[in-house]
């Protein structure tokens, strides 16, 4: 016969494991979580059952469509938005495995990268159902397929927590991420990203601006600018003459989706304030990369409950937890626009000459 104390630490470890545990929506396959927090999974906003009501509306789709972004204004709560910064900012194994990137001026980016999730906050995050219904609907539009019916099944393909440091926080170039997804072996831009803020997003420390209804222009040459890869210049002047050039301000908890081919940047941080922001991104399972790459091909998308983020509150990454970070010495996405160069004419320091480029 169990002790009183032998019993009361059985039915304490019980309790802790239920509080963690991240519950799937509908019914399906093994999550392929440990045995103490097996659940099941359904494949997104396909099981219109179990579709989140938190996911985009109707409306913000068409504007997705037209503009090549949205921006879902407090798609997940401050509390959340909290959780995922106290995680991020305090995370020993994120701090390690950053890694910076450097603008053409020479300051620095961070970025911490995993191409698999692990049972934590940050892939409760990802795998949100208010997250992947939102992004399976969208990846759906015609913008991404071309026209084709049916619900795309979208999986993960990479997360990172971005960190743009007080004062030295560099900037990233004007630059499309299919620019450097089609390289992976990715055939179609059938791709987007969403970002959350963890903090609040301001033209002082950094934040994002996007070419509204770029994405229409299809990808576009890039070449190397730094450590980055960045669009052709003469292009991206000429794309500004087009498209409204949109500041991307955020309170902590919005969530910015882009599409793949929509022209970002951003600039340096003149601030004494950090910028923290996730970005998780998606492929779909039709876009299955042709060949092996620094990125996971297919792999089916755990799809979580909406309360699981808070129920994860102060659950990094540790080992064991799933998570695979990506191996930066494997990463060749900007050296693959190494040897792709502007035209020479083009460029005077860095910067297209104005006299070359007719806007007219």
């Amino acid at each position: 016969m169990l002790k009183v104390g032998s019993l009361l630490a059985v039915v304490l470890a019980y309790v802790l494991i239920d509080t963690r545990r991240p519950a799937c929506v509908g019914s399906g396959a093994f999550c392929g979580l440990p045995p103490a927090l097996e659940c099941n999974t359904s494949r997104g906003a396909r099981e219109l059952r179990t579709a989140s009501s938190l996911a985009l509306s109707a409306t913000q789709i068409q504007q997705y469509e037209r503009d090549g972004f949205v921006i879902a204004r407090g798609l997940f709560t401050e509390e959340e938005a909290e959780a995922l910064l106290q995680a991020a900012s305090t995370d020993e194994t994120v701090s390690r495995r950053a890694h910076g990137r450097k603008d053409a001026g020479g300051y620095t980016s961070k970025l911490s990268l995993w191409n698999v999730c692990g049972v934590n906050v940050y892939g409760a995050y990802s795998r949100a159902a208010r997250l992947v219904d939102s992004v399976e609907r969208l990846l759906s539009t015609s913008t991404h397929t071309g026209g084709s019916e049916g619900l795309e099944e979208a999986y993960h393909y990479h997360t990172k927590v971005m960190i743009k440091e007080p004062y030295v926080g560099g900037a990233w170039e004007w630059h499309q991420d299919y620019g450097y997804w089609y390289s992976n072996g990715n055939m179609f831009p059938r791709m987007l990203s969403a970002m959350v803020a963890l903090n609040e997003h301001t033209e002082a420390n950094g934040a994002l601006h996007v070419l509204k209804g770029s994405h229409k222009m299809g990808r576009v040459t890039h070449t190397l600018t730094g450590d980055q890869a960045g669009a052709d210049p003469d292009r991206i002047a000429r794309a500004k003459a087009m498209f409204e050039d949109v500041p991307v301000l955020l309170k902590p908890g919005d969530v910015l989706f882009f599409h793949c081919n929509l022209f970002h940047a951003s600039h340096r941080n003149t601030s004494p304030n950090p910028r923290w922001s996730i970005i998780t991104a998606y492929n779909t399972r039709s876009n299955n990369p042709q060949w092996d790459h620094h990125h996971p091909r297919y792999q089916p998308l755990d799809r979580w409950s909406d309360t699981a983020l808070l129920h994860l509150r102060g659950v990094g990454i540790t080992d064991g937890d799933g998570t695979v970070f990506m191996k930066k010495e494997e990463d060749h996405s900007a050296q693959t626009e190494k040897n792709v160069v502007a035209p020479p004419s083009m460029i005077y320091r860095g910067r297209v000459k104005s006299s070359q480029v007719n806007l007219t």
